[in-house]
């Protein structure tokens, strides 16, 4: 049953994703009068066609991926409607537009998700933990986080996003106070949590800057955690010290947040591959193909608003991704766009078209790669 639900799931998210990112290309397309020859969901043989006006609307037997074919794409067409013949700019819009469709889907979905919960979480303390930095420093309750150090702080994902970066250094904290922005230097602390498994028991330990502050033996439900026994699981992270408010929500309120949540999935993409580019961020923490069906998996059990978050976040990944200069991606195409408004000239076809099958090549390797670390990660 649960492989079941999982391909159910997999198809539905990879399927709208996909449709919605074809479907920006294709009306734009239109839009602008160019051919389109075929617009397919699905890759492989075709299992539904219908022939229109000049499209072809097919439905593939592969439930991942699909396409756009537009004439003059890829080649010198003499078709007087084909995409080589339309002006620079229109291209640009075409080529963008399934990344901005990704986008816009994800903005829609965190407005069905964070409008179904009658509260959400804001950048507000409300009250603080023991030992609180934040409140040592001068912070006080009712205070709303607007900027940590030079970052903005729209929503409180931007606060956890921040400290999960946090390196022990003082932060300069921003807080709006009666109508004043106030800036309080704040040196967080260091949580530490560990857990040791035993035959019979599990012994919780927390840390502050090196303190115990908190031990438990739980000799319950051990059974789950026997395989663990001999073995210690820890982790840390640096905290401010305070709980957030939550508000109810506001027709503003969920406009405001839907919008800045989908401005953070973007912020987290760049982030992450500029720290994959600089050795920040290991290549075994992404995902590919296999873990995101692992994701969707695991999604799908916890409940459709889950999968729907997912959905969220990995159309706007898709959009964003795309839209990298990478050749082979949109945002590889874009760039030879760029290049022929400033020279005034298309870039030869056939050098282009080099540059994207090379591309292609080292996209479907390092994905190979990827999808390989994820299948370890199953075996672990």
């Amino acid at each position: 049953m649960q492989i079941f639900i999982t391909i159910i799931a997999a198809i539905f998210v990879f399927a709208i994703v996909i449709f919605i990112h074809e479907l920006g290309h294709f009306i734009f397309a239109k839009l602008f009068g160019v051919r389109v020859n075929e617009f397919a969901i699905g890759m492989g043989p075709k299992i539904w066609k219908r022939q229109g006006k000049e499209t072809l609307y097919s439905v593939r037997a592969v439930p991942f991926g699909g396409f756009c074919a537009m004439e003059g794409e890829d080649e010198n067409s003499e078709d007087p409607n084909a995409l080589n013949h339309k002006p620079v700019w229109q291209r640009m819009i075409i080529v963008c537009a399934g990344a901005v469709f990704n986008v816009i889907l994800g903005f829609i979905l965190y407005m069905i998700i964070i409008g179904i919960n009658p509260t959400n979480t804001v950048p507000v303390v409300e009250s603080f933990t023991e030992q609180s930095q934040a409140q040592a420093a001068g912070i006080m309750e009712g205070d709303r986080i607007v900027k940590l150090d030079d970052t903005s702080v729209h929503i409180y994902n931007d606060v956890l996003f921040f400290m999960q970066r946090a390196d022990g250094s003082a932060i300069d904290v921003t807080v709006e106070r009666n109508g004043e922005k106030v800036v309080v230097p704040v040196t967080p602390v260091k949580v530490e949590e560990s857990y040791e498994y035993f035959e019979d028991k599990v012994v919780y330990t927390m840390k502050q800057n090196g303190f115990i502050v908190d031990t438990q033996t739980i000799t319950e439900g051990i059974e789950a955690y026997r395989d663990k026994a001999g073995t210690i699981e820890s982790s840390s992270r640096y905290l401010l010290g305070f709980t957030p408010q939550t508000q109810e929500r506001s027709i503003g309120g969920l406009l405001y947040e839907a919008f800045y949540n989908t401005i953070f999935i973007c912020k987290v993409v760049y982030v992450s591959v500029f720290e994959l580019i600089t050795g920040q961020l290991p290549l075994s923490q992404l995902s590919g193909p296999v873990g995101i069906i692992s994701g969707i998996s695991e999604a799908a059990q916890s409940g459709f608003l889950t999968l729907l978050n997912f959905l969220a976040m990995i159309t706007i990944n898709l959009g964003i991704f795309n839209l990298l200069p990478i050749p082979a991606l949109d945002g590889g195409r874009l760039i030879f766009l760029i290049v022929e408004a400033i020279r005034r000239k298309p870039v030869p076809p056939e050098r282009e078209g080099l540059v994207h099958m090379i591309g292609f090549a080292i996209l479907i390797l390092f994905i190979i790669v990827v999808s390989f670390s994820d299948i370890m990660k199953l075996f672990v």
